[in-house]
């Protein structure tokens, strides 16, 4: 009988053995690499091309290492790189398949490579470990002590615990606002937090950066196509390119992305994100609606009198990062929340959901605004400014929206807004005007008999701001 279909121990021929072996070695082989103008790609390290007898040296070794069970040989290695490298055929496990040189994240979606018309695309989104486990109860686990210390506030820590809870659970989209961590000392927990965070999302789904150099940068793509991103002691410019590139990644699905090597593409981002801070971030924009800013200053702190209970619980809590079972135990328990009935993933209500910090924070931004802008009004002298060149201050030198304009000059200043002619245009102009003064017929009148031209009196509106 020929050696190929001799019967083993088990009853099963021989050959039936080799071709199931075959099938699963290509299977694994096929699911390393991809190809592309005649070269080969690793699925996790698409930037550099490998030729094929680079393929065969990695692959014998590699399989070696994976299949030990396996008494791997000449002969089954030929197979396997005949069918997965020569061959043409269509069983997609059994061939390497051809790249278009797209990637992706597509969360939740367990497949590396995603087929479209004979070929793939890159998923980059990676099922973490822990989640393959089974028979695991939910669990908080030490984590529900550790998030009590390190965000006293109630709802504080109810509205972060539903945006993680929320974010795991819809994995295939994403929250237009994110948690802003700031403790005014060090040690407070918030970078275990993010360390918990960046477990349960996957540590291959996470990009942890410093600021947000990075993510505004040109090669960017790599960070866009993470599910979490975390952004340690962010400081930006309000108004700055950077400021800017963040609030569209926060809130966008769509844009434009690229990595080295690879030409620009619009991608669909599912990016979540949370930043941390040692410094109040008084840059805000007034009215902000992206960042929920959380208070985590608490006697465990570095310098507080419960530093070392602290970080013994901080210990426990990174042991406990490491114990797979107590992670997913975790993940179980945040899949079986549910989120409060005034929480929305998709819109920051200030009304109800403003911090002690946010409030703060905007306070410290109108007044500042306020106080620039009629330092500069009063440096000119004016009493009376157009409604078109407020909004044209308010909005290009200091940064903020509009909408802001009747706050600042009506609430803030105490100006008046009235529609008058001047200058012989033929309708009515919206003008702000001080309190104590008032226009007539083309004319401003102020206390002590003042009386001036009201064209005469805008003469000096080409100003700016001082930088």
């Amino acid at each position: 009988m020929d050696t190929d279909t001799t019967i083993n121990n088990t009853g099963v021929q021989a050959g039936d053995t080799f071709e199931a072996e075959v099938t699963q070695l290509t299977r694994a082989l096929c699911s390393w690499y991809v190809r592309k103008d005649n070269k080969f790609h690793s699925i996790n390290n698409l930037s550099t091309r490998h030729s094929k007898v680079d393929v065969e040296h990695v692959t014998a070794r590699r399989l070696a290492d994976e299949f030990r069970d396996i008494e791997i040989t000449a002969r089954h290695m030929r197979e396997v790189f005949k069918r997965a490298i020569s061959g043409r055929h269509s069983d997609a496990t059994q061939t390497i398949p051809v790249w278009d040189g797209r990637t992706l994240c597509q969360p939740a979606t367990v497949d590396r490579v995603i087929w479209e018309d004979g070929a793939v695309s890159i998923n980059r989104w990676e099922q973490p470990a822990y989640r393959k486990l089974r028979d695991v109860n939910a669990d908080y686990g030490l984590f529900q002590t550790f998030i009590d210390t390190t965000i006293p506030n109630e709802a504080e820590r109810a509205m972060f615990m539903d945006w993680l809870s929320w974010c795991l659970q819809h994995e295939d989209d994403k929250p237009t606002w994110a948690p802003f961590f700031y403790s005014k000392a060090k040690g407070t927990g918030k970078s275990t937090l993010c360390s918990v965070a960046a477990k349960l999302f996957g540590q291959t789904n996470t990009a942890t950066q410093n600021n947000v150099d990075k993510l505004t940068s040109q090669f960017n793509m790599p960070i866009l196509q993470s599910k979490l991103v975390i952004s340690e002691e962010l400081q930006i410019v309000s108004g700055s390119k950077a400021g800017n590139a963040l609030k569209t990644y926060l809130t966008e699905e769509y844009t434009t992305a690229e990595m080295k090597g690879v030409d620009a593409q619009q991608i669909r981002q599912y990016c979540c994100f949370l930043f941390t801070t040692n410094h109040l971030p008084t840059w805000m924009e007034s009215g902000n609606r992206r960042y929920y800013v959380i208070d985590t200053d608490h006697d465990g702190s570095s310098s507080g009198p419960n530093t070392a209970t602290f970080s013994e619980l901080v210990g426990h809590i990174k042991a406990m990062l490491e114990d797979e079972r107590a992670v997913a135990a975790l993940y179980a328990a945040l899949m079986m929340r549910r989120q409060s009935n005034d929480f929305n993933a998709k819109s920051l209500n200030l009304e109800l959901h403003a911090t002690p910090l946010m409030k703060r924070i905007e306070a410290t931004s109108v007044n500042t605004v306020a106080s620039l802008l009629e330092e500069h009004l009063l440096e000119k002298g004016l009493s009376a400014v157009p409604d078109m060149k407020v909004a044209d201050i308010v909005t290009s030198q200091l940064r903020q929206k509009v909408s802001s304009t009747r706050h600042l000059m009506g609430g803030e200043l105490g100006w008046s807004l009235e529609k008058v002619k001047w200058n012989k245009c033929a309708y009515a102009r919206g003008i702000w005007i001080k309190e104590g003064y008032n226009v007539d017929n083309g004319n401003i009148y102020g206390p002590e008999g003042y009386k001036q031209s009201l064209a005469d009196h805008l003469d000096c509106l080409e100003f700016k701001l001082h930088e």
